[in-house]
């Protein structure tokens, strides 16, 4: 198995499951009382989730060249 095939599986293996984590962690952050203990523990795992989309949407974007995914990546 060539080594960029591995890289992209692995981050397509860790870039799905983080953002499915995004998308239920903004709701379940909104839905919470601001400030309190729910709120920040919700609002942490989102923020990490969404790093680790980052990360690892440059790296897609750096295996195959995608300036537009690149830049979606950077911005979010």
């Amino acid at each position: 198995m060539d080594a960029s095939v591995m890289i992209v599986t692995f981050a397509r293996v860790v870039h799905m499951p983080a953002g499915f984590i995004d998308l239920m962690g903004a709701p379940a952050s909104m839905l919470t009382v601001k400030g309190g203990r729910w709120h920040r523990g919700w609002g942490r795992m989102y923020v990490w989730a969404m790093g680790v989309v980052a990360v690892t949407a440059l790296i897609l974007a750096s295996v195959r060249p995608n300036l537009f995914l690149a830049l979606i990546a950077v911005f979010s």
